[in-house]
């Protein structure tokens, strides 16, 4: 069955199309809470929650071709608004789903062999987890879930500016993590302009943290 036709008939009463929903998009929605939250029972958790806001907001979804992105916006958003409220929350630093090949590693020397791209997921998934969470939403929106400025903007609702400098906040936090933990990681300059959407060429100091 198409999304299309699982929201229609979600938004009918039809329970089991909207079960049929979120058996589909379960797995995703809880990569993207998983990788802002870093903690897999909370992850489950922020998924939960984001299902019952769908089910209850179906109605305002305006084009239900798109009810991935407007799903992991949710998500985002429970996540975030989760891990304010454990300010407690143990960040894991485990992780087989932190990167995919290519995410978050232009400007970093090719790894050569098996153990070396191990170790480099290892390193991305540790700094990964010490950014802030709105820093850690906007970078899983971008880099992850492959949105544009604009649609991240959209999804949690700020300028566009305000997504350019989380993106580039973020960014610089990473190249310096990645850095500290391992300098021979990191060519120096250049990390940064390497990843699309306009991140690197705004300043720290504009837009909102």
């Amino acid at each position: 069955m198409e999304v299309t036709d699982m929201v229609k008939r979600s938004r009918a009463g039809d329970h089991k199309a909207f079960r049929l929903l979120f058996e589909t998009y379960y797995p995703e929605a809880y990569r993207t809470a998983y990788l802002i939250v870093r903690d897999s029972q909370l992850a489950e958790d922020v998924v939960q929650e984001a299902f019952i806001k769908v089910f209850r907001r179906l109605e305002t979804l305006k084009e239900p071709a798109k009810f991935s992105g407007w799903l992991h916006s949710i998500v985002s958003y429970c996540a975030v608004d989760m891990l304010n409220a454990r300010q407690n929350c143990v960040l894991m630093a485990d992780d087989s789903a932190a990167t995919s090949d290519g995410v978050l590693t232009a400007g970093i020397p090719s790894p050569e062999t098996e153990t070396e791209r191990a170790e480099l997921r290892c390193l991305i998934a540790k700094a990964l987890a010490g950014l802030e969470p709105i820093h850690r939403q906007v970078i899983v929106l971008r880099f992850f879930r492959e949105m544009n400025e604009q649609e991240i903007a959209q999804a949690i609702g700020c300028p566009v500016g305000t997504v350019k400098s989380r993106l580039h906040r973020a960014l610089k936090a990473i190249e310096r993590k990645l850095y500290a933990l391992r300098p021979s990681t990191v060519r120096g300059e250049g990390y940064e302009a390497n990843h699309h959407g306009g991140a690197g060429t705004r300043s720290a100091g504009q837009g909102s943290p």
